[in-house]
C-alpha cells in the first residue's frame, strides 16, 4: 500500500508540484477504519507519503494504529520534521529521505536550510534505532553529485535509490524546467550500473538500474498495480498506482469500503515506470533473481 496521507508540505521542491493540488483530507476516524479494512484483507505493508506525511497532526496516531494491527510501515519524508516526530517514528521498517547532492545542490533544489534538516533528521533517526535510506532525484543540478551522495551513503551506512526527475513537475503536467538531459541522464545511469556489483551503498538492483536507463523513452515492464499493490490519495481515492491519476478512477475507499474499491480496480500498464520504489517492486513480481537479492537493502 503507497498512501499518500496529504498533498500539504513544509517544502517546495522544484522538481515537484505536489503541494499545488487542494483536496479534502481522510479524516481520522475514515484513516483508521481503511486500516482496519486493509489489515482484514491481508495488508502487510504500507509506506506513507505525501506531500509530508509528518504535517499531518493524528500521524503518529496511524503509526500507533498499524503497529497495533501488525501492519509494517515505512515513511518518505524530507526530512524537517522528523527531529520532533521521532519518537513516533521508532518501530517503523524505515524512514527514507530525499538527498540530492551538497549543501549548496540539496538546498538549490528543496529550500535554504533543507540539507541541514536532513542531516539531522539522519542523526535523530539513529539515535533512536530507525532505519533509514536516501532517495535521489537525478536532475540537471546534480547529475555531478552521484559521487558525493554514494561517499555521504558510505559514511552513514545506508543505501541510496536514484530516480529521474520527470517531464512534468510531480502531480502536474507543467513542464518540469530542472528535468535533465537525456543523453546526460543516461551516462549517469550508465556510470551506477557499472558501479553496482561492487558499491553495495547503491540501493537500486541492476534490473532496475536498467529499465530506468531509458526514461523517458516508453520501455515494457511488468507491473504490478492494482494486483498486489495500489495507491490511496488523501482524498480517499484508489489507483493501481500514482501514474494513472489522469483516468480518475471514481472510487473512495471511504465510500465503497476498502476491499470493494481494490477489488473493483482494473490492472493497467504504461510503460513509463520511472519511481525507484515501484520499479523494484515490478522487477520483484517479475521475479527477477537479482531484484529479490537486491531487496535485503530497501528496509
Amino acid at each position: 500500500m503507497n498512501w499518500a496521507l496529504t498533498y500539504r508540505c513544509n517544502h517546495s521542491c522544484r522538481y515537484c508540484g505536489v503541494s499545488d493540488n487542494k483536496t479534502v483530507e481522510l479524516s481520522t476516524r475514515e484513516a483508521i477504519s481503511a486500516i482496519d479494512e486493509m489489515r482484514d484483507c491481508g495488508t502487510r505493508k504500507i509506506h506513507f507519503t505525501g506531500g509530508e506525511p509528518l504535517v499531518r497532526e493524528d500521524f503518529p496516531l496511524l503509526l500507533d494504529y498499524c503497529r497495533k494491527k501488525g501492519i509494517s510501515m515505512s515513511v518518505n519524508s524530507n526530512g524537517a520534521l522528523v527531529r520532533q516526530g521521532i519518537k513516533s517514528l521508532r518501530g517503523i521498517d524505515g524512514l527514507s529521505l530525499s538527498l540530492d547532492g551538497p549543501q549548496e545542490i540539496h538546498d538549490a533544489v528543496r529550500g535554504e536550510g533543507s540539507y541541514y534538516e536532513v542531516m539531522e533528521a539522519v542523526k535523530y533517526a539513529k539515535e533512536n534505532n530507525v532505519k533509514i535510506r536516501f532517495t535521489t532525484v537525478l536532475s540537471k543540478l546534480n547529475l555531478s553529485s552521484v559521487d558525493f551522495i554514494l561517499n555521504k551513503a558510505e559514511e552513514l551506512n545506508t543505501v541510496v535509490i536514484f530516480q529521474p526527475a520527470q517531464k512534468f513537475l510531480l502531480e502536474t503536467r507543467k513542464i518540469n524546467p530542472i528535468a535533465a538531459s537525456i543523453a546526460e541522464y543516461r551516462n549517469v545511469i550508465s556510470r551506477l550500473i557499472e558501479k553496482k556489483r561492487k558499491n553495495r551503498f547503491i540501493g537500486n538492483s541492476l534490473s532496475g538500474l536498467r529499465h530506468l536507463y531509458h526514461w523517458p523513452s516508453l520501455t515494457r515492464i511488468s507491473c504490478a498495480n492494482a494486483l498486489i499493490i495500489c495507491r490511496i490519495e488523501p482524498s480517499g481515492e484508489i489507483y493501481g498506482c500514482a501514474d494513472f491519476k489522469d483516468r480518475p478512477s471514481g472510487i473512495k475507499i471511504q465510500e465503497t469500503g476498502f476491499k470493494k474499491a481494490f477489488n473493483n480496480l482494473v490492472p493497467l500498464t504504461c510503460n513509463e515506470c520511472w519511481c525507484a520504489s515501484y520499479t523494484e517492486l515490478n522487477c520483484l513480481f517479475s521475479g527477477k533473481p537479482d531484484s529479490i537479492f537486491n531487496l535485503k537493502k530497501l528496509f
